[in-house]
C-alpha cells in the first residue's frame, strides 16, 4: 500500500513556501523551515533534508520535513481547517524512523492535539517515552531589525562570526545536549554554523568566546547562551541584536525566537527589543522507555 506522505519534488518546494506566508507572522517560522531547507540542499545535494506532503502535492499547505542531521527532526504543519489532512498522514505513514531519537521541531498550539493524540498512540506500540518542553515564539520584522540601533561593544570585547572551533563550548553548556549520545546533540548544532550562521562575543585578551547565538533551521535564534562568570553584562543582549541586525540587512529575513514557557527573564529581554509574542509551541522528543 502507497504511503499517504509522499517526497515532494524540490521545483515544488517554493512554491510550498509561499503557502506559508498566509496570516503572516503566524506560521513565518515554518515558512523559514521551508526556505532554509531549499538553501540547505543547493548548499549540499546530498544532505538528509527532505519534504513529504499528502499524495506529493502542496496545495493544502500541508506538510512533513524531515531533517536527519544529529537528531532525526521532524517539522510538521497544517492549516486549522487541514487537521485531519495531518491527522491521517501522521498516523498512516511509515517515514518516521522510531529507532533513533526524534524530535518534533516547535508545534503550533493550532494543531499541537494532532501530534500529541498521535505520540500518545506511538509511544506504547514503539515502547518509547516522550517528553514535551513548551515554548512561545516571539517575532520581529525585518524592517525593524534592520534599522535598530547596534549597542556599543564593550571595550574588551569583540564580535565574530563562530565557526566549528567553537561547537565545543557551545554543546557542553547547550541544556538540551544529548548525554547518552553527544556526537548526535553536537552534529545537530555543527549543521547550523555550518549551513547557516552564528556570531559570538569573543574577549580580546584571550580570544574566548563568552555569548552566543545561532541562527537556527526554523530560521530562529537560538542557543543563546552566556558562559556563568559573564552572565548579567549584557551579552545576550548584544550577541542577539547583532545578528538580528545582519540577517535582516543580509538575507532580508524576520527575526524569530522561542522563550522556553516562564523564563520571565528572556522574555523581558526580547520584549525591550520589541519582540512580540505570536503563539505558544511545543517540542517533542522521544526516548527509549526506562523503568
Amino acid at each position: 500500500m502507497m504511503d499517504t506522505l509522499q517526497i515532494l519534488p524540490m521545483e515544488d518546494w517554493p512554491l510550498l513556501r509561499d503557502t506559508l506566508k498566509r496570516d503572516w507572522p503566524m506560521y513565518a517560522y515554518h515558512y523559514n523551515w521551508v526556505k532554509t531547507a531549499i538553501k540547505w540542499r543547493k548548499k549540499e545535494p546530498e544532505l538528509e533534508h527532505e519534504i513529504y506532503c499528502p499524495n506529493g502535492k502542496y496545495d493544502s499547505g500541508v506538510f512533513v520535513g524531515i531533517s536527519n542531521s544529529g537528531f532525526f527532526v521532524t517539522t510538521v504543519f497544517a492549516f486549522k481547517e487541514s487537521k485531519d489532512v495531518l491527522k491521517r498522514a501522521i498516523n498512516e505513514t511509515k517515514i518516521i524512523k522510531w529507532d533513533k531519537g526524534v524530535l518534533f521541531n516547535s508545534v503550533h498550539e493550532h494543531f499541537v492535539d494532532v501530534v500529541e493524540e498521535f505520540l500518545d498512540k506511538i509511544k506504547k506500540r514503539k515502547n518509547i517515552q516522550i517528553i514535551k518542553d513548551m515554548t512561545n515564539y516571539f517575532f520581529k520584522s525585518r524592517e525593524d531589525c534592520a534599522k535598530q540601533e547596534l549597542p556599543k561593544i564593550p571595550e574588551e570585547c569583540e564580535i565574530k562570526h563562530l565557526n566549528l572551533s567553537d561547537i565545543r563550548l557551545i554543546h557542553s553548556i547547550w541544556p538540551h545536549r544529548d548525554l547518552e549520545r553527544p556526537e548526535t546533540s553536537k552534529k545537530y548544532l555543527e549543521n547550523f554554523i555550518r549551513l547557516n550562521r552564528g556570531v559570538g562575543l569573543f574577549l580580546k585578551k584571550n580570544d574566548r568566546l563568552v555569548s552566543w547565538v545561532l541562527y537556527g533551521e526554523l530560521g530562529h535564534l537560538g542557543m543563546l547562551q552566556t558562559v556563568d562568570e559573564h552572565k548579567r553584562k549584557g551579552y545576550g543582549k548584544i550577541v542577539t541584536q547583532v545578528l538580528s541586525k545582519e540577517l535582516a540587512d543580509e538575507e532580508g529575513l524576520d527575526s524569530v525566537l522561542f522563550v522556553v514557557h516562564k523564563n520571565v527573564a528572556s522574555e523581558k529581554l526580547f520584549e525591550s527589543l520589541n519582540y512580540k509574542r505570536v503563539a505558544t509551541t511545543f517540542w517533542f522528543r522521544t526516548e527509549p522507555f526506562t523503568e
